[in-house]
């Protein structure tokens, strides 16, 4: 075990760019959508689904949205309901993000953190979602040790499985290793679980001021 070496663990979305309106169109889009998370049931069923479980409708995130597709798999065993087509629907397509390039990493940056040490992107997007949008952000996916999809297995819906591949993979220390994220629950939360570093990114602006500051500890 290399005791010197340290590893950057990112989150994507809401990390590598923020604003107010990120998200502003996602709530209707994924609304839009929403018949095509569970398609192998019939119309019929799926409006029985959602009159006994009437939180369905106003959920957005993709965490609480596979929460509750596992919840009607245990609830009606009978039909073909599987978080697999929801991970499939979002592989399909990227959501519909604003990007605001006043508030973008700087991809300058994040290359030549690659150069240096082991860097990482964990993210609930889909690959294609984040590919996608890495290009826009002047990201080449290719800098990175490893990017990985959650595809929220039902052993560990978490990100914290895959932080621990990375530690076992990089055979680093908890203590070495900085995990970068938006969310609290989503991003941090798992990393603290395991000993890991965390610092919660509001601004993507900051990414080059908080990494830099976390490396020199």
């Amino acid at each position: 075990m290399d005791i010197n070496k340290k590893v950057i663990i990112f989150d994507f979305d809401g990390t590598f760019y923020s604003g107010e309106e990120m998200f502003s169109k996602l709530p209707a889009y994924v609304n839009r959508h929403k018949r095509e998370f569970l398609p192998n049931v019939t119309d019929e069923q799926y409006k029985e689904i959602v009159k006994n479980h009437p939180n369905w409708k106003t959920t957005i995130n993709g965490a609480e949205l596979v929460d509750l597709i596992y919840l009607f798999k245990k609830e009606y065993p009978e039909l073909d309901i599987s978080a697999n087509d929801f991970w499939k629907w979002q592989e399909s397509k990227p959501d519909p993000i604003v990007i605001d390039p006043n508030y973008v990493v700087d991809h300058e940056f994040i290359e030549e953190l690659c150069k240096h040490h082991p860097v990482y992107v964990v993210s609930n997007s889909s690959p294609n979602h984040i590919c996608y949008y890495m290009k826009k952000l002047n990201i080449n996916p290719e800098w990175f040790t490893e990017i990985i999809s959650n595809k929220f297995t039902v052993k560990d819906r978490t990100k914290k499985h895959y932080y621990k591949h990375i530690l076992d993979k990089e055979d680093c220390l908890p203590g070495n290793t900085f995990v970068f994220g938006d969310s609290i629950k989503s991003d941090l939360e798992p990393a603290i679980a395991l000993g890991i570093n965390t610092c919660h990114i509001t601004n993507a602006n900051h990414i080059p001021a908080m990494v830099n500051q976390a490396l020199s500890k």
